[in-house]
């Protein structure tokens, strides 16, 4: 059996999970006892890039709201002139649906 190579990426692994999709939903993010308006301009399953003014510092766990969905927990990666980057606490393999369905999505582009 010295002659079997192991996988490199494990076998549940799709291309779909490292993706990230171009998007324009309006959605709310909420952390410290506010309530920012924001755009969503893209999502991945572990991440998502915000159009947002004064948003939260670095490092805080804050909740995006998109209209008709759960809220959903993240942290604060990066923020920089009216952006900023969220790292989900959970995957969201709701994103994957998005893509299988993008009429039913909120503006989801590919």
């Amino acid at each position: 059996m010295g002659d079997i190579r192991p996988l490199r990426r494990p076998c549940e692994h799709h291309e779909a999970w490292e993706r990230r999709w171009k998007t324009s939903w309006k959605a709310e993010l909420l952390g410290a006892g506010s309530r920012l308006p924001c755009t969503v301009v893209n999502m991945s399953v572990s991440g998502a890039g915000l159009s947002i003014d004064g948003a939260p510092a670095e490092g805080s766990v804050v909740s995006l709201v998109l209209s008709g969905a759960d809220r959903i927990p993240a942290r604060v990666v990066w923020r920089r002139f009216g952006a900023m980057g969220l790292c989900f606490l959970e995957r969201q393999p709701g994103v994957l649906d998005l893509v299988a369905n993008p009429r039913g999505g909120k503006g989801l582009r590919q």
